[in-house]
């Protein structure tokens, strides 16, 4: 979906950022919500691959236990057009939907945001059939994209892929950034020093960390 997290403020950045010009732009998600559409322009094609919630539920279940690939096929019959790179770009078992395809694009990417070590399921994985299954499908891809070289190491040390593992940094809206510093906050109060943590409340965020760390800067002045 395009709700507000990371990943798909990053997306919403570069769909912005691309030349229109000189490429033809399509969004498909699985699910039409998030506060975020609307900042999707006009020139991106907006399509919905969406099933009814009990197939999706149990069509991710029967592919991580016994690797049936029913529910993504079924999706990937609504792209029945030529693509010439597909990215998928929260990597996830919807993934797999690229490599439904009917016709297979040129290109095919995964990009990983975070790191699969952070959780807490990490070792039920990896002794699983579906921990092969993954490294298979992304050797099948032409590269991965992390966000940062610890993301990298990580999902590396997971996944010892034989393809092109890379670090691209999330790009920013430096000149929305640059604009919005200017707008005066009527609230300030100059003589207090303020921190702002913008994040959702996963565990993966570590919230508690940076709590605990702001009480240490405050006891040492």
């Amino acid at each position: 979906s395009m709700r507000g997290g990371g990943a798909e403020r990053v997306l919403l950045n570069l769909i912005n950022g691309i030349d229109d010009k000189n490429y033809e732009m399509s969004l498909a998600v699985v699910d039409f919500k998030g506060e975020l559409w609307s900042g999707i322009p006009s020139h991106a094609e907006k399509i919905h691959l969406r099933v009814p919630g009990i197939i999706s539920k149990l069509g991710r279940f029967v592919y991580r236990k016994f690797g049936n690939k029913t529910l993504f096929r079924i999706q990937a019959a609504r792209l029945n057009r030529k693509f010439d790179v597909v990215f998928s770009f929260i990597d996830s078992p919807y993934t797999e939907i690229m490599y439904q395809l009917r016709h297979q694009p040129q290109k095919k990417y995964i990009v990983v945001h975070s790191s699969y070590i952070s959780y807490t399921d990490r070792n039920n994985l990896i002794s699983t059939e579906h921990h092969k299954r993954m490294l298979k499908r992304y050797n099948k891809s032409d590269g991965i994209i992390c966000v940062s070289n610890e993301s990298k190491r990580q999902f590396k040390e997971l996944f010892p892929v034989k393809v092109n593992c890379k670090v691209i940094y999330n790009p920013m809206n430096t000149h929305d950034i640059l604009l919005n510093s200017h707008v005066n906050d009527e609230h300030s109060k100059e003589e207090v020093f303020t921190f702002l943590a913008i994040g959702s409340l996963m565990p993966v965020k570590n919230f508690k960390a940076l709590i605990r760390a702001a009480s240490i800067v405050k006891r040492s002045n």
